[in-house]
């Protein structure tokens, strides 16, 4: 029921803030906890899932329209409060981060979307890149 799935997705996700949309590896943040990526077709659910997961509505965008996410959007989980600064400008602030601390990564879907071909090109080859050369990705979960 709803009230056990929220109960359960708040002990998972206690905190989470949005910290980049990168187009490229020079764009990407720190690599300094692991990373849980989601990839898949377009509009197969990937936005969808990571604010079901998280437990909010419109953490990440959606949209009917194939092609809406067009970053590697990456949203921090567990982090304690006051690091914001720290995670998107890379400034080092004293304390020590959650230990279960991670990123969600939701990537653009890769097939048809309403972009031209060369933007599905470039996501094609980042995403590529990423996922061979990012040491920190854990996991990927391929949505089909």
């Amino acid at each position: 029921n709803d009230r056990t799935y929220e109960a359960l997705s708040n002990a998972l996700v206690r905190r989470t803030v949005f910290v980049t949309g990168a187009v490229g590896m020079s764009g990407l943040p720190m690599a300094d906890r692991g990373e849980a990526v989601f990839i898949g077709r377009s509009n197969v659910g990937k936005s969808s899932l990571v604010n079901m997961i998280t437990n909010r509505k419109s953490l990440a965008f959606t949209s009917k329209t194939p092609g809406k996410t067009q970053q590697f959007n990456f949203f921090a989980i567990n982090d304690k409060p006051g690091r914001e600064k720290e995670i998107r400008y890379g400034d080092v602030l004293p304390g020590e981060k959650d230990h279960d601390s991670f990123y969600i990564v939701d990537l653009p879907g890769f097939g048809f979307a309403k972009v031209p071909d060369k933007v599905k090109q470039e996501w094609g080859d980042f995403m590529r890149e990423y996922l061979m050369s990012r040491k920190t990705v854990r996991v990927v979960f391929h949505l089909v």
